[in-house]
């Protein structure tokens, strides 16, 4: 559906209220603080009130920072850095761990003993000052209960320094990093602005000589480690050298000292033999093999396969020369003269014969020379094989002290190994004493802590302001708090969902309620409302044109006669039939609420029969101002059960319904008798009145899971005794109108 109605009235949907309460828009909240603005201005006054009660009472604080630089670099000799403090995996990490150290209570304890603070007059108040308002309520408590308060204990001047190291740490000293900057603020708030950079310097300071002793105290025992590890380095290193010059020596492996310093490995003597031998060998055969080759030579020139001038050693005697010479002339001299002269020539014969001679001394001197080269080529094969035999001999030696070495290179390894770590330790050791003396802590001051000249922030006035906005947010919560906690109905809206029925009147409070009654007021909201409540009845499909109508309740003093009297006077009022029945047997309440006399009562039904038209003719009572008829009931609570389940109370209701359009019946409310339930059986339709506001939503769902049980047709609801001006659009349409649009009715 897009419209509600309302008597004829069309009420557009966007006035409807939201679903609930939960959906919370800008005016909603409005709405709320204007129904709850009692709530809200005492809750909000009384917290701004406490609020300024603690401000006056508050005593301005001053505050100043000390500036730190946290030094991420490594300026250290050595990789001992990695022993010492400091070595940390990453920079934000350092600077974490340099915080912490700052807040560490044993660097507080330094502050507070070098500053005597259990001395000053602020700590000295913190520490020996009057207990808090919860520690009074509770002593006062205990002694109240008989138990006689505990004195308070005397501190000695430990105990005195702790306490105001706690005090400094958790309530004067603040430890700023934002974590993307190495400079980490030691901020101080005190009263005493001198104090509080005092404080910040010290403090500072303190961290300082810490951060420099935590490292000094590393390379301090790193440089004793390192000291105790060299002498059994040492001897392990001489213990390494002398087993292998006693495996040299028990093997033979005698190095030759003209090597050292060369980055070769050492030659062993029996190496440098055989080197030698291979020489001499590699020269012998050399020779023996020229020396054999020039014999070869001579040899075949002998035989005349060659000239003894081209042998070299032929060549190399003097006195072979000179024969050869004096053999070459003299044959010269021969051919000359052998050309003109016969061959027996004497001068002819004669050079013959020296020439004869000297060839003979040639040969004898060729002889001696090939002799001599003979023996030397048999000295020289000799000499080959005396030293290939050195050679083989030498071979022997070296392989076995080859085989030797093996062993001797893994001392030798062994004997490196050692060398190695004694010398590295023996360096690092030096390294740590020289660095003993430069260590510098891994942060450094870039800025004292000055002494404040004004209050820090927040002042009174910022203070005032958070007081404020915390009374106005509080007072907020307080009337949703409020709001929320409501036990009733404050819209038909939150009605029918709670119901799940249509809620077909929503009734406002009647600030005169003779004339609401009298329905003199014909434009008045109350009778409006009521005659929407008679449209809805009589046209509503919803409600099947019921002719008899039950008006009940959940809880008694719910307006549920008020509303029965009111829409049976709207009926006749409007020109139809209407009666009203009083069927509340045990509080019966529409003689006095229509302002009648009770000449005869429903109560005389009992124990009767026969004609229904004639009783109800005997017992109706007409409304002189309305030309309503109605049936009163009289107080008396005998025989009620009988009455209501009777067949003469059903045979009434019948004779009734085909008389007049509309019979309204007034039952008691549903939680408190079983009547209501009843009744509701005889009647076309059942409608539940609930009071504005007042009603609880669970005692309306019992009511009507009762209703349920008796197979009751309940036609819907009606809210009663609404304040319109309590209401806005957000919470009812029919408030809405009523409202805004009241000259609509006039």
């Amino acid at each position: 559906m897009s419209v509600t109605q309302l008597g004829d009235l069309p009420v557009p949907e966007s006035t409807r209220p939201l679903r609930a309460i939960d959906s919370v828009s800008p005016w909603m909240v409005f709405d709320v603080l204007r129904r709850r603005k009692i709530t809200f201005a005492i809750v909000a006054s009384l917290v701004l009130a406490a609020g300024i009660v603690v401000i006056m009472r508050m005593v301005p604080q001053y505050e100043t920072r000390a500036l730190v630089l946290v030094d991420t670099r490594k300026n250290t000799l050595s990789d001992l850095q990695a022993i010492s403090a400091g070595a940390l995996q990453s920079d934000a990490v350092q600077v974490r761990t340099q915080v912490d150290i700052i807040r560490s209570p044993a660097l507080a304890e330094q502050v507070a003993t070098q500053l005597d603070l259990a001395a000053t007059p602020e700590f000295r108040n913190a520490i020996d000052g009057p207990p808090g308002l919860l520690q009074r309520l509770v002593r006062r408590a205990a002694g109240m209960l008989g138990f006689p308060p505990r004195p308070r204990p005397v501190l000695t001047a430990a105990e005195r320094t702790q306490l105001a190291a706690s005090i400094l740490l958790n309530d004067k000293l603040s430890v700023i990093n934002d974590g993307r900057s190495y400079v980490i603020g030691l901020q101080v708030r005190a009263l005493d602005p001198a104090l509080a950079a005092r404080i910040a310097n010290a403090y500072a300071r303190v961290y300082l000589d810490f951060n420099r002793a935590l490292k000094e105290r590393a390379v301090t025992r790193a440089d004793a480690w390192l000291a105790e590890r060299v002498a059994p380095l040492q001897d392990k290193l001489k213990s390494a050298e002398a087993a292998i010059a006693n495996f040299r020596q028990a093997h033979g492996l005698i190095e030759d000292r003209s090597t050292i310093g060369t980055n070769q490995r050492r030659a062993t003597v029996a190496g440098q033999q055989l080197a030698q031998i291979n020489a001499l060998l590699v020269q012998a055969t050399s020779d023996r093999v020229q020396k054999e080759t020039s014999l070869a030579q001579i040899e075949a020139a002998q035989k005349g396969h060659g000239d003894l001038s081209s042998v070299p050693e032929v060549v190399a005697s003097p006195l072979v020369q000179r024969l050869l010479a004096q053999q070459a002339e003299i044959a010269a001299r021969a051919a000359d003269i052998g050309t003109t002269q016969l061959a027996n020539n004497p001068q002819l014969v004669a050079l013959r014969a020296q020439q004869a001679a000297i060839g003979a001394r040639i040969q004898s001197e060729v002889n001696k020379v090939v002799g001599a080269i003979r023996a030397e080529a048999e000295a020289a094969a000799a000499r080959e094989a005396s030293l290939k035999r050195r050679l083989a001999a030498a071979e022997a030696q070296v392989a076995q002290q080859n085989r030797a070495e093996i062993q001797l290179r893994a001392l030798e390894s062994e004997a490196d190994a050692a060398r190695r770590v004694y010398m590295d330790t023996l360096n690092k050791a030096e390294q740590t004493s020289n660095e003993r003396n430069i260590q510098q802590p891994d942060a450094e001051l870039i800025s004292l802590a000055s002494v404040p000249l004004a209050a820090a922030p927040p002042t009174r006035t910022q203070y005032g302001m958070i007081a404020l906005l915390a009374a106005i947010v509080l007072g907020v919560v307080a009337a949703f708090l409020r709001e929320r906690l409501e036990r009733g109905f404050r819209s038909a809206e939150q009605l029918e969902e709670e119901t799940g029925l249509p809620t077909i009147g929503f009734l406002p409070v009647a600030r005169k309620p003779e004339a609401a009654l009298a329905m003199e007021e014909q434009r008045s909201p109350y009778v409006e409302a009521i005659n929407a409540v008679r449209g809805a009845l009589l046209m509503s499909d919803a409600a099947g044109h019921p002719r008899v109508v039950l008006i009940t309740s959940a809880l008694p003093r719910e307006g549920k006669t008020f509303f029965a009297v009111s829409l049976a006077r709207s009926v006749a009022l409007a020109g139809g039939r209407s009666l009203l029945i009083d069927a509340d047997l045990r509080r019966p309440s529409v003689a006095r609420t229509a302002g009648i006399t009770v000449q005869s009562s429903l109560n005389a039904l009992v124990g009767t029969g026969g004609d229904h038209d004639a009783m109800l003719d005997r017992l109706i009572q007409r409304d002189d101002v309305t030309q309503l008829d109605i049936i009163p009931a009289e107080g008396n609570g005998n025989n009620v059960q009988d009455l209501v389940t009777s067949d003469a109370l059903r045979g009434l209701v019948d004779a009734a319904r085909t008389r007049y359009d509309l019979v309204v019946i007034d039952a008691p409310p549903v939680l408190a008798f079983v009547d209501a339930r009843v009744l509701a059986t005889v009647a076309d339709a059942t409608v539940m009145v609930v009071k504005w506001r007042d009603t609880p939503r669970t005692m309306v769902s019992g009511a009507l899971k009762m209703l349920r049980g008796f197979g009751t047709r309940v036609a819907g609801t009606v809210l009663t005794q609404a304040d319109l001006r309590a209401l806005t659009a957000n919470e009812g349409s029919h408030a809405y109108l009523y409202r805004n649009y009241g000259n609509y009715y006039q």
